[in-house]
């Protein structure tokens, strides 16, 4: 169970295309100029190479108890129409330096399909993730979980994804700082011209 769990966060990055396609085109090059047995021992040596690189490189990711773990901050309500940053907070375990492409699932309202972030992490390194969003319309806003893909900065063939933070679901409401704003614009111009003076009487505003 712990294998298939460990496969299902298993990711090829481009690094592993590339070095395998490297591999097969010494072959063909090995083969197309005739080299004979010396150049098919050469690339052969190669691959045998490439291909312990990669063992190690699954080694060290998935081998030993490293983890990533990490936090989502949001308020618990937005307001329509006003912008709000939101933070991950990300702490790494590895002993090691570490690319990372980090993922977040986003709400469907806000659009965003290709939302993705690269950076490094120091080894036993923390990471403060902000981005900004803007609600555009009311309703219930699911946030999924953070994905989290770390890679060695070399080799770097594969990754190892990490799920951190919870889903969250925020309500947004219609902003009620921009209400007051345009309600004292409003009244500020009508004031003006026929020197009226707002008094506060119950019964008589939103209530």
């Amino acid at each position: 169970m712990k294998l298939v769990k460990q496969l299902n966060d298993l990711y090829l990055s481009p690094r592993f295309f590339v070095g395998l396609i490297a591999v097969c085109a010494l072959y063909i090059l090995s083969y197309a100029f005739q080299l004979g047995a010396t150049g098919l021992s050469v690339c052969t040596g190669i691959a045998v190479l490439w291909f312990v690189t990669l063992l190690a490189d699954l080694a060290l990711l998935f081998l030993r108890k490293y983890e990533i773990s990490g936090e989502r901050f949001l308020p618990e309500t937005l307001s329509l129409g006003d912008k709000y940053t939101v933070r991950f907070k990300l702490k790494s375990s590895y002993n090691m330096a570490l690319d990372v492409l980090f993922i977040d699932e986003l709400p469907e309202q806000l659009e965003k399909r290709d939302f993705a972030m690269h950076f490094s992490l120091k080894p036993n390194g923390t990471k403060d993730i902000r981005y900004e969003i803007l609600p555009n319309t009311r309703g219930e806003y699911s946030f999924g979980v953070g994905n989290v893909l770390v890679s060695l900065k070399k080799p770097g063939f594969v990754r190892r994804r990490f799920r951190v933070a919870a889903h969250q679901t925020v309500k947004i409401y219609p902003s009620i700082i921009r209400m007051k704003e345009y309600e004292l614009m409003a009244f500020a111009k009508i004031s003006s011209y026929s020197g009226l003076k707002k008094l506060r009487r119950i019964g008589h505003s939103y209530e």
